[in-house]
């Protein structure tokens, strides 16, 4: 699978899984059943255009869910994506650690060393260190003859039990407060929106803890000696955002989709069929946490985009495009697609 940086002047565009997994049935017959949307077609020779004239973009996440499914279709797949040009980014965590690090030097009076950069210079590059822990090591993976493909089987062995049981949990939690929990049930809306307030402020102050550990490490004497003499940088930090929220592209995007996906997980019962329709929200809140964050184009489905709500427009983006429906919208969505990347 080619790496290549970023083509300069050109936009990007981050395709979720479903967008790409339309792209790949459209340009592969054997994989596509004959209901489906002819307009696939169309977004397979765009997505190959994109990789080739653009810049599409892909992260550690897209593997975590294309990894699953029947063997020969997700070899074929994944062969398909090794033969063009991509542009890796790093996972959400680790670029909402690099922001908070910016964060951190500029409420200090500092100037940030460096640049907040959300992609990555090689794939190896952007699962290095990943949360994911796909592999032991890189190793593995470095001397394999597709390196890709030892991801994705490495993906496929690990499965999706982590995922899909922090949203199950997750449902939990949030059916039991909302619904069951005597005290949440007790409080005024403006004493839950107060809790929600606090623990905002208790999580950015986390962050901004560990963004300083991160870069007592490095070589920056102004900064570190700026950040001594604050009389409050943690709470400064999480002031900073309150004040700035769109400054973080990333934690405002994440946090705006969260928010609107705990509403509704509040209100889907679980074990339910709602609820089980909901384990794949995490990858759509980890592509959105840097797609819809730092790329000119974010394409995902209807929730995906009913979650973002306004968040990429008030960061500067455009609202992504929703690939869902009929033949009709589908063609639309990808002539969309076109204009965008190729205005």
């Amino acid at each position: 699978m080619p790496s290549i940086h970023l083509r300069p002047g050109k936009p990007t565009a981050y395709l979720d899984t479903s967008t790409l997994s339309y792209a790949f049935r459209g340009g592969h017959e054997a994989f596509r059943n004959p209901k489906e949307p002819q307009a696939f077609r169309d977004l397979f020779r765009l997505v190959e255009r994109i990789s080739r004239q653009s810049n599409l973009c892909i992260s550690t996440m897209h593997i975590v869910e294309l990894a699953h499914g029947r063997e020969d279709a997700v070899r074929a797949m994944f062969s398909w994506l090794d033969s063009l040009d991509l542009v890796w980014m790093y996972s959400y965590d680790k670029v909402q650690a690099r922001e908070d690090e910016n964060a951190l030097q500029r409420v200090v009076g500092a100037e940030p060393h460096a640049p907040v950069d959300p992609f990555a210079p090689s794939m190896l590059a952007a699962f290095a260190r990943s949360r994911l822990d796909l592999l032991d090591s890189l190793s593995e993976a470095i001397t394999s003859s597709s390196p890709i493909l030892a991801l994705a089987e490495a993906a496929r062995m690990r499965g999706r039990k982590a995922e899909h049981g922090l949203i199950r949990r997750m449902v939990r939690r949030f059916y039991y407060d909302r619904h069951l929990d005597p005290t949440t049930l007790r409080m005024s809306a403006d004493e839950k929106q107060s809790v929600v307030e606090r623990k905002r402020r208790e999580e950015l102050e986390r962050a901004s803890r560990s963004a300083w550990e991160e870069l007592r490490k490095l070589d920056l004497p102004d900064f570190h000696a700026k950040y001594r003499r604050h009389p409050n940088p943690e709470g400064a930090f999480a002031d900073f955002v309150f004040a700035n929220p769109t400054a973080l592209p990333s934690f405002y995007v994440s946090e705006r989709f969260a928010t609107s996906l705990v509403e509704v997980m509040g209100n889907r019962k679980p074990g339910g069929k709602g609820a089980e329709q909901l384990t794949s929200a995490f990858y759509d809140f980890a592509h959105a946490s840097i797609g819809a964050a730092y790329c000119d184009v974010f394409t995902c489905d209807s929730d995906a985009a009913k979650w973002l709500g306004d968040a990429p427009e008030r960061i500067g983006r455009e609202r992504p495009i929703v690939f869902a429906g009929n033949e009709q919208r589908i063609l639309e969505a990808v002539r969309e697609l076109e204009r965008r990347c190729f205005p």
